[in-house]
This record gives C-alpha cells, sequence and structure tokens, in this order.
C-alpha cells in the first residue's frame, strides 16, 4: 500500500467507512445516534448532534440507558419559507401532508373567507392563523394566550364544527361590515366581520359569555 494509499484509507477509517452513507432521513439520524450511544461511541453520539444539541446534551446517557433503536419512527417534519413561518408536515398512508401552517397561505379577500379560515383554524389549532385573523388593535395577542384559552374550549369546537360544515347565514352585508349567524347546537351565534386593509377579520364573537368562560 503506498503512502497516499494508507493516508486516504485512514481517513475513510476516521469517517467511520467510505462505503458507509451517512443518515439522510430524520429516523436514520436518531437510530444512528442511539446505537452509537449504545455502543459507548461518545464521538459518534456527539458528531449527529447541531451545536445547540451539544450545548443541551453536555453529558451522554450510559450505554445500558439506549432506548431500542427500533421503536424510533419519523412521524412529521417542518419547513419554512421566506416570511419565516412554521409549517407541520406529517406523513400518511398515502404521503406526506402539511397539517398545520398552510391556513396562512390563503387570503380573507372576503367575510366569507375569513369566517370559513377562522373555522378551520381553530380546528387545526392554529392560534397563530387565528392572530391573523383578528383587528390590527388586538395584534398584541399572542397564540399561545389564544392556545391557553381557546383549546379544549366547548364553546369554540362546537362554533368552528359549525362554520366549517355550513351552517351560517348572513344577516349584515355592507362594504367593510358583516355579520354572519352561526348555527350552534340549538342556539344562533353571531360573528361580527370587519374589513381592513389587509383582508377580513373577526371582530366579535355573540354572546360574548359563551366563550370567556370555559365549560
Amino acid at each position: 500500500m503506498t503512502e497516499r494509499a494508507l493516508v486516504l484509507w485512514w481517513v475513510c477509517v476516521g469517517a467511520v467507512g467510505c462505503a458507509t452513507r451517512p443518515p439522510m432521513e430524520p429516523a436514520e439520524v436518531v437510530r444512528a445516534h442511539i446505537a452509537a450511544v449504545a455502543a459507548g461511541d461518545e464521538h459518534g453520539a456527539m458528531a449527529l448532534l447541531t451545536p445547540e444539541g451539544r450545548a443541551r446534551a453536555p453529558l451522554l446517557p450510559g450505554t445500558d440507558e439506549a432506548p431500542e433503536a427500533g421503536s424510533v419512527a419519523e412521524v412529521e417534519r417542518s419547513a419554512t419559507w421566506a416570511g419565516g413561518r412554521e409549517l407541520a408536515v406529517v406523513r400518511m398512508v398515502d404521503g406526506w401532508r402539511v397539517r398545520r401552517g398552510v391556513l396562512a397561505l390563503f387570503s380573507a379577500e372576503s367575510a366569507e373567507s375569513a369566517l370559513l379560515a377562522l373555522g378551520r383554524a381553530i380546528e387545526a389549532r392554529d392560534f397563530q392563523r387565528v392572530v391573523e385573523l383578528m383587528p390590527s388593535e388586538s395584534s398584541a395577542t399572542s397564540a399561545a394566550v389564544l392556545a391557553g384559552h381557546m383549546a379544549g374550549h366547548a364553546a369554540w369546537s362546537a362554533l368552528a364544527q359549525a362554520i366549517v360544515a355550513g351552517k351560517v347565514g348572513w344577516v349584515v352585508r355592507e362594504r367593510s361590515r358583516a355579520e354572519a349567524v352561526v348555527a350552534v347546537g340549538g342556539a344562533e351565534h353571531r360573528v361580527v366581520m370587519v374589513q381592513e386593509e389587509d383582508g377580513w377579520k373577526v371582530f366579535d364573537v355573540l354572546p360574548r359569555s359563551s366563550y370567556l368562560d370555559r365549560r
């Protein structure tokens, strides 16, 4: 073996084998990390972490504390576009599908589209989209605050289901204001919409008492 070949051979060994393909899929990375931990290969395990990950996990678990690599399965991915908004993508039987974030792609150019976006956003628990559907003076409200109030709230869930099911009528249709009547159970609830420069917004939901109190 020539000196040059010997150097290349050692480079390959140091890189865990020239013929070994580095893990490309998320689940493969996790399995490779688990395998390295189980083998006591601290260098290999750390190499599969980002700098942030290494900072958060300066010490690896013991070799007998590694979980079963076979238990690892990828369930979703995230992606961003130029605006920086995050999408959640989940693998289904027939391929990958976007689960959260996609609603922001649809502009609320009419009162009808804004109301439907509200119903879909609540059902998808996309509370950032709900924030975007609020008037500008309410923009300080965060998605986390809304999630804490709306997630699992029976009245909001029922309203969303009725909107998506099309149980809606319109009693006010003006240039910059509209009011929808939504059949929620056996009662009529109202959603007041207003138009701003960037589209229609949800101004109010009545009766307020139903949506302010958690039940």
